[in-house]
C-alpha cells in the first residue's frame, strides 16, 4: 500500500502556496507559468477533493490545508464476495488515524474495530512533509488553449514518487511532461507522463463546498489493537 504514502504527499503538494514569485511585474500580463502557479495557490485556500490514479490504483482524498489535514481512502473488492473493503487514513496536524470499513461480522472475525484507530507515532511508516508547490519546479510551460497548459516538471525535490520509482527514473525525473487544466481559477486536473512508469492523473474538485476535516469525536476513535498493527503493517 505504498500508494497511500505517495498520495498523501501529492495532495499536500497540490495545496501548497505558490508565493510571491507568481505575481507578474506591474504593467505586463502574466506568463503561462505565472497563471498556473496562481491557480495552484488559489486551489489550496479551501478544502477540496482529489482523485488520483497511478499504476492502475485509484486513491481518493479530501485535502484541508488550513487545518493541516488530509483524509485518503481506497476501496477493494473482497475475494469471493460482493463486499468491498475500504481503507481510510486521516491526518490532522501531527496526529493520524486509520479505519477499515467492512461488514461488522467480518471485522469481528478479523479482530478489527469499526472505529478510527489512533496510530502510535512510533508505528508510523510515513509522514507528511513540507515540500515545494508542484509548479515551483515547472519549466517550458505553454498555453495550449484557455485553461490548458503543458510543460515539464522536475520531480527530484518533490517526494511525489516512491524511492524505488525515483531510482528507476534517474535523471528522467528532472523532465517529466505534464498537462494541467484550470477551471474557474482553480486547478482542475494534472496529468504526468512519467517515463517508463506510466501516467499519473489527478482530478481536483469540490472547491468551496467540501467540508473541513477535524479530529474524530472521542466516541468514534479507539486505541489500535495489536492485531490491527500486525495486519496493517506497512500501511500506517
Amino acid at each position: 500500500m505504498r500508494v497511500f504514502a505517495v498520495s498523501v504527499t501529492v495532495a499536500f503538494l497540490l495545496g501548497g502556496c505558490a508565493g510571491a514569485q507568481d505575481r507578474p511585474a506591474a504593467g505586463r500580463p502574466a506568463s503561462a507559468l505565472e497563471e498556473l502557479r496562481a491557480a495552484e495557490s488559489r486551489s489550496g485556500a479551501d478544502p477540496y477533493q482529489v482523485s488520483a490514479t497511478y499504476k492502475g490504483r485509484t486513491i481518493n482524498m479530501t485535502v484541508d490545508d488550513a487545518n493541516r489535514a488530509i483524509e485518503t481512502w481506497a476501496s477493494h473488492p473482497v475475494p469471493k464476495t460482493t463486499a468491498k473493503m475500504t481503507f481510510r487514513k486521516l491526518v490532522v496536524g501531527d496526529q493520524s488515524w486509520f479505519k477499515v470499513e467492512l461488514p461488522a461480522g467480518v471485522l469481528r472475525v478479523m479482530g478489527l474495530p469499526g472505529k478510527w484507530m489512533r496510530i502510535d507515532q512510533a508505528t508510523k511508516t510515513s509522514a507528511t512533509v513540507s515540500t515545494p508547490p508542484v509548479f515551483a519546479t515547472a519549466s517550458e510551460v505553454t498555453t495550449v488553449n484557455t485553461g490548458t497548459y503543458t510543460g515539464m516538471l522536475d520531480l527530484t525535490g518533490q517526494k511525489m514518487l516512491s524511492e524505488a520509482d525515483m531510482t528507476r527514473l534517474g535523471d528522467s525525473a528532472k523532465r517529466v511532461p505534464f498537462e494541467a487544466v484550470t477551471r474557474d481559477g482553480h486547478l482542475a486536473s494534472l496529468t504526468m507522463k512519467i517515463p517508463e512508469l506510466g501516467v499519473m492523473k489527478m482530478s481536483l474538485s469540490g472547491y468551496g463546498i467540501t467540508a473541513a476535516l477535524a479530529t474524530p469525536a472521542p466516541a468514534a476513535q479507539t486505541t489500535m489493537p495489536a492485531r490491527a498493527r500486525t495486519l496493517l503493517a506497512g500501511m500506517l
